[in-house]
């Protein structure tokens, strides 16, 4: 969780993350989160010691939570929307 919400604490973060090198995508997102941060790590123990090493230095950063991807599917190429 990001706070004080503003549009320059937003981009400030959003800038910061993106420069990580574990950081594949940063997402601005809707609802409870305010972002989804897509890290590639080795292992379970890299990923714990990237959110204190990173995350947690951010006096804009009050709290997150993880998730862990086991497997994926997407498309490479989106078919067009046409009715």
């Amino acid at each position: 969780m990001i706070r004080f919400l503003s549009r320059a604490v937003i981009e400030a973060f959003k800038t910061y993350a993106a420069g990580l090198l574990e950081v594949n995508t940063v997402y601005v997102v809707t609802g409870g989160d305010d972002m989804i941060v897509h890290v590639s790590v080795p292992s379970v123990d890299y990923l714990h010691g990237f959110l204190m090493d990173k995350f947690t230095e951010r006096r804009e950063v009050v709290g997150f939570r993880t998730s862990v991807i086991y497997q994926h599917t997407h498309n490479q190429v989106l078919a067009p929307l046409t009715p």
